[in-house]
């Protein structure tokens, strides 16, 4: 089996990950302090868009707020960047409002994730051009409260986008992460 550099460097950096940072996380009670959180976000989707297009590489970054309440998370993030088809390049962007469920009161918890938003993918002469459409995201993932007030969140996420036309709806699947900072209520 051959592996390309990008993939073992990925593979690398989960091998540190699970062996070599354990210790920060000791698996304690924790309880998230009442705040708010102020995140960078990135997401890698791959997909296909029924008749229209075969997007092979959606790619975005953006930032977004949140908080939680013992179990429950929840975020509202925007997002710019790019999807490619093979022939054309398209500009993506968009904004979602997600809510999370952490299964542990530990600093690394497992969670589920779901929520809404609108996207628009558009090209000049395009039919995707015309507004923004509605969004679903489903996933699954961990949150790691990696030191106070510091904190990473990264999802297998899988994405539904309507375009107003059902022979012409797009899914993916890909991953997204959140490398943020949480205000901690003092009490």
């Amino acid at each position: 089996m051959r592996f390309s550099q990008s993939k073992s460097m990925g593979l690398f950096i989960w091998l540190s990950l699970l062996c070599g940072l354990p210790q920060i996380s000791i698996a304690q009670d924790y309880q998230r302090p009442g705040g708010g959180d102020v995140f960078f976000l990135g997401q890698k989707l791959n997909g296909s868009v029924r008749t229209i297009s075969d997007f092979r590489n959606i790619t975005s970054l953006g930032f977004g707020i949140g908080g939680c309440l013992g179990h429950i998370g929840f975020c509202m993030g925007v997002f710019l960047g790019t999807a490619q088809d093979g022939k054309y390049e398209f500009s993506c962007n968009g904004g979602h409002f997600l809510f999370d469920y952490y299964f542990l009161k530990t600093r690394l918890t497992p969670l589920v994730t779901g929520g809404v938003g609108a996207y628009k993918i558009s090209r000049p002469g395009s039919v995707w051009a015309t507004d923004y459409r509605g969004l679903f995201n489903f996933g699954i993932g961990a949150r790691w409260d990696l030191a106070d007030p510091l904190f990473l969140k990264i999802v297998y996420n899988l994405s539904f986008m309507t375009s107003g036309d059902t022979a012409s709806e797009f899914s993916g699947s890909g991953f997204f992460f959140n490398l943020g900072f949480r205000f901690i209520k003092k009490s």
